[in-house]
């Protein structure tokens, strides 16, 4: 497998590729479902 990381390396490593995809900072700080929809029927 692979090496554990600790929180700050892993957060290095996490802004690294979200910077490769082209993924901006503000996604990594929001709650993981705010404003997207939950699939609910209206």
């Amino acid at each position: 497998g692979l090496d554990e990381l600790d929180a700050l390396a892993f957060v290095r490593e996490l802004r690294a590729k979200a910077k490769t995809l082209g993924i901006g900072n503000d996604m990594l700080k929001r709650a993981v479902n705010v404003g997207f929809s939950g699939g609910e029927k209206k």
